[in-house]
């Protein structure tokens, strides 16, 4: 549930451009709560699936996090500057439905 809204609010910052920054405020506000849920859930999910390697499989999630966090905002920015304004929402919500769909079906149970 959580990637939905994580995939809707994002897609939905792209379709007003005249109160774009008031959009913009309460979309990643949203967004921020429903990426909480996504990280608390994974990392409950991995304790659970891998119950053997769990402090190894925590630090790789961290790991891919702090990287995420790192090259992000300069994708982002490159995104940006070279392309325009919209299309690093574009391609999360594209990115996020994609992994929506991989989630339904590697994770039958989820």
């Amino acid at each position: 549930m959580d990637l939905v809204v994580y995939t809707l609010m994002s897609k939905s910052c792209n379709f007003s451009p005249t109160a774009f920054l008031c959009l913009i405020l309460g979309c990643r506000i949203i967004i921020g709560v429903a990426n909480s849920t996504i990280q608390t859930t994974s990392l409950a999910m991995l304790t659970t699936l891998f119950p053997e390697t769990v402090s190894e499989n925590v630090a790789k999630v961290e790991m891919a996090l702090a990287v995420g966090l790192i090259i992000g905002p300069l994708i982002g920015s490159l995104l940006i500057g070279y392309v325009g304004f919209y299309l690093p929402f574009l391609i999360m919500s594209g990115l996020y439905g994609v992994l929506f769909f991989v989630g339904l079906i590697a994770l039958p149970g989820a």
